[in-house]
């Protein structure tokens, strides 16, 4: 955005905190955020994946503490939703950081139950927080156009 001498406001970031969310990784969110100077949003998602419980008749939207991959996979569903719809409404593309964490997190579980306990998982290709960080001085190559779009993809 620097480069282009664009205003990094023109950078929309949001953070859809659910319910493993922590305050910690909240706070570090909106720091992020803030110190690339993006304009910052916040879409809690958890009533929405609540919605979504109740649809799919998981046991989670009847208070039963079932966290299986049907209970990561709405939230990780609920945020790409959000994020394509919120890209398509401002002819905006979606760069994400928590991809890989979702799929590390349901790997996790596949091979504990395997009892491959001791396997470890490599993650490598995504942007993390500290890369997007780095980001703040990098040259850009896309302007964020406003406005909808009636060519964007869903």
């Amino acid at each position: 955005m620097d480069v282009m001498q664009l205003p990094r406001t023109n950078i929309l970031a949001y953070t859809l905190p659910g319910f493993g969310t922590t305050e910690r990784t909240l706070q570090q969110a909106r720091r992020l955020m803030q110190t690339v100077g993006a304009s910052a949003h916040e879409i809690d998602i958890r009533d929405a994946c609540m919605q979504m419980f109740r649809n799919i008749g998981h046991p989670y939207a009847t208070g039963k503490p079932v966290f299986d991959t049907s209970f990561e996979n709405v939230q990780a569903g609920e945020r790409t939703s959000h994020l394509f719809r919120l890209a398509n409404l401002h002819g905006a593309l979606v760069v994400g950081t928590g991809d890989l964490s979702e799929l590390a997190h349901q790997a996790r579980q596949q091979l504990d139950s395997l009892g491959a306990t001791n396997t470890r998982i490599v993650l490598s290709g995504d942007l993390d927080e500290w890369a997007v960080a780095a980001l703040a001085s990098a040259q850009a190559d896309a302007v964020r156009r406003p406005g909808p779009r009636s060519d964007a993809a869903s």
